[in-house]
């Protein structure tokens, strides 16, 4: 693991260059094993890797202050890691509307029907609303329509 560990720190000290930059992103961290967060934690505490970014995601109603995850975050901030925290929350149904009105190129009069459904089933996570406006389209239940809408 510790050879595993070097050889990759080598590599991003490579290929991280100021004309190539790495951006490494990683998802549900929450469930990342010691070793994986271990190695995050090289890389992001490593002074020799430069144009280097780690974007990690995670869901803190998964986390708890026991969490090795939470662990590691503090052992970088202590070894002076910029860590920025960004929260995401559900969007209101104000702007489901814009949203669903700009994609669909009408005015939010007219999709305001639509938004209540969609905040309905998705509670206003944008991923659900993404994914359920797609599945909406797929189904064939929402069509894109070329003609001009009255009062836009």
């Amino acid at each position: 693991q510790h050879r595993f560990e070097y050889a990759f720190r080598l590599m991003i000290r490579k290929i991280a260059t100021l004309s190539n930059p790495v951006v490494f992103f990683l998802d549900d961290l929450q469930w990342a094993d010691s070793y994986s967060l271990r190695l995050i934690t090289a890389l992001v505490t490593d002074v020799e890797i430069k144009h280097f970014l780690f974007i990690g995601c995670f869901r803190d109603d998964e986390v708890d202050n026991g969490h090795p995850l939470i662990d590691k975050l503090y052992e970088m901030e202590m070894r002076s890691v910029v860590v920025t925290k960004v929260k995401l929350t559900n969007i209101n149904k104000e702007d489901i509307n814009v949203l669903i009105a700009d994609a669909f190129h009408c005015p939010e009069s007219i999709t305001a029907s639509l938004t209540d459904l969609v905040y309905h089933k998705t509670n206003g996570n944008v991923l659900f609303i993404n994914q359920f406006l797609q599945s909406l389209c797929d189904g064939g239940l929402v069509q894109w329509s070329n003609v001009l809408i009255a009062g836009k």
